[in-house]
Formats: C-alpha cells, sequence, structure tokens
C-alpha cells in the first residue's frame, strides 16, 4: 500500500522533493567515498522532517557520542537510535559500530566501490529513517481514523518516564513508589517479551526499507545490488512476527500486553482462527495483511515469502 495514496497535490509534491534530495544526499556522500557523518544526519532528519510534516512530532533532535541505557531493539549491539514522542536521539558511536559491522559482514557482496558506499549509508539511513516513521506514526494517530491509526494507538503503552513523572504528582503513587516502579518494570518486561510482534515496529521497518528502495530507485543509474539487499530487509520485516501457531503478529501483541479485548473493534478479527483468516481475505489483501500483521495461514506465509525472494534472485 502506498504512502502517497491519499495524499494532496502539495503533500505529494513535499514528498517528491524530499525523495530527491534524500536520494542526491545518498548518491553524494556514495560517490566521494563518504560515509554518514553528522552533518548526513542532521540534513536526513530536516528534510524528512519538512518534507513529510512532522515538525509537531519531533520537537528536537540530538546527535550525541554514545547513550547510557541501552534500548530493547539493541540490547545486544551498540545503540543507533530512539525516538521517545518527541526527541529522536542518535549516538554516533552506535553508528560507527554499525558502519564496521556493515563492512566486516556484507561488504564482499558489492564489487563496485560506489555500491560498497551506497551500501553502507543506506544501512545507516534506514536506521533513521525507522525513528522518523515512528514519529510518522504518532502523527497518523493524531490525524487519521483508519485501521492503521487504530493498530498503532492500541499498540501503544505508557513509557516508564511518563509513569514515573505521574508519580510525582500523584499523591496515590508517590507514597507507594516502590509498588509503582514494580508495575512498571513488570510492563516493561512484558513489552520486551513481546517486542518482535509489535506493530508499531514492524511498520517502522517495513516502511523505512520501502522508502529507502524508492529513494535509490530514483537515481538515475539505481544500485540494483543493494536494493536487492534492501527488499530482503523489508520481506523480513513483513514476515517478522509469523511463526507455527501465530497466525497474526498483532492479535499475538495485543493480547500479550493486556489490550487483547479490542480486538473485538476490527473488521478482521474473530476468536476462532479459522474465521479470522477468512474475514481477512474478505477485508484485505495478502499484501494488507502481511504489512499489518493481519491474520494469514502457514501455507500462504510460505508460498508468499518463497515467491518474494524468488523474484528478487531472479531479478
Amino acid at each position: 500500500m502506498s504512502i502517497t495514496q491519499t495524499m494532496s497535490e502539495d503533500e505529494q509534491y513535499n514528498l517528491e522533493m524530499m525523495q530527491y534530495r534524500l536520494a542526491k544526499l545518498l548518491y553524494d556522500y556514495s560517490i566521494n567515498r563518504k560515509t554518514v557523518d553528522e552533518d548526513y544526519i542532521r540534513r536526513v532528519i530536516d528534510t524528512v522532517i519538512n518534507g513529510r510534516e512532522l515538525v509537531e512530532y519531533v520537537r528536537k533532535y540530538e546527535i550525541v557520542k554514545t547513550f547510557e541505557i541501552q534500548t530493547n531493539e539493541q540490547k545486544n549491539s551498540n545503540p543507533i537510535a530512539t525516538y521517545d514522542g518527541s526527541c529522536i536521539k542518535i549516538s554516533l558511536e552506535g553508528i560507527e559500530f554499525k558502519i564496521k559491522e556493515s563492512q566486516d559482514t556484507y561488504l564482499h557482496l558489492f564489487p563496485s566501490s560506489l555500491e560498497q558506499y551506497q551500501y553502507i549509508n543506506s544501512v545507516i539511513t534506514q536506521i533513521i529513517l525507522h525513528e522518523l516513521e515512528h514519529a510518522n506514526q504518532k502523527k497518523i494517530i493524531q490525524t487519521s481514523h483508519n485501521m492503521e491509526a487504530r493498530i498503532l494507538l492500541y499498540s501503544n503503552t505508557p513509557s516508564i518516564e511518563g509513569n514515573i513523572k505521574i508519580g510525582e504528582i500523584d499523591n496515590f503513587i508517590r507514597e507507594n513508589k516502590e509498588y509503582i516502579e514494580y508495575l512498571i518494570q513488570k510492563l516493561q518486561k512484558k513489552i520486551d517479551e513481546f517486542y518482535i510482534y509489535a506493530p508499531q515496529e514492524r511498520l517502522a521497518e517495513i516502511r523505512s526499507h520501502q522508502q529507502l528502495i524508492d529513494i535509490l530507485n530514483s537515481l538515475e543509474r539505481s544500485p540494483n545490488r543493494v536494493i536487492k539487499f534492501l527488499y530482503v530487509g523489508k520481506i523480513d520485516s513483513m514476515f517478522r512476527g509469523y511463526k507455527d501457531g501465530i497466525i497474526s503478529p498483532t492479535i499475538h501483541y495485543l493480547r500479550g500486553i493486556g489490550n487483547g479485548d479490542i480486538l473485538e473493534f476490527f473488521n478482521w478479527y474473530d476468536p476462532d482462527e479459522a474465521k479470522a483468516v477468512l474475514k481477512s481475505k474478505q477485508n484485505y489483501s495478502l499484501e494488507e495483511r502481511l504489512i499489518y500483521g493481519l491474520p494469514i495461514t502457514n501455507e500462504e506465509r510460505d508460498k508468499e515469502k518463497s515467491k518474494m525472494l524468488s523474484t528478487i534472485k531472479h531479478s
């Protein structure tokens, strides 16, 4: 589903200009054999904020040397980027780590020097776009009433920071601080446990990969190998959370965080799995179901993933 489908002409123009500027920036850095630096980060964030009208949702951004606390998403490596609902933070140390990791792991797949730099810069750009997509999700929740907005709304849980602020002004919470902190830790543990199924993370990965694919495809000489690599990343994101016994990562996540009752308000849901698959098929395409984490059968999952990967291999 294209993000341009319901856009006005002005919004479409802004999006095209944003894409052009990002494509030029990525190409200029790569052709000059430069990797992402602080200036590049600022230009990407500023361009996307203006192009997607996210000023209200990204009050500020900070480029720091390193993060003191690792997020769940990056807890097994150097953390790179976070978005807390108003501020994006980017770690230069995390970016350096990711660049080296990418060079050591995948650089041999790209024979030309230009493509190697395009690949490295694309990896970092996708991470930045991922966090900016979280800001766009906040915009969607506040300005739309469609299914995506409702899924995102019901998937959000109170932040630890938000709970602590409430605790500072509420007498009951202040007097029962240890108990409240226990509940917050319990909530965070549950979020961590179901993180892989989170709709907001799946959507941010899918959309950021697709945005970057569109950016690279707009170049006069698009780097086909890099684009194929990004397509694999997008496909992996679309199938993220679909496992044997789990027909819908969105259902699994909402139930897991205690919001299962909300599912009754969706036209694709039914407590009977077979009926849920049927309802989803009747209302949404297979691509839409994969994007939003709606019910699919194991057969659909395996057949479609094989088909997608085969298409990339032979393109």
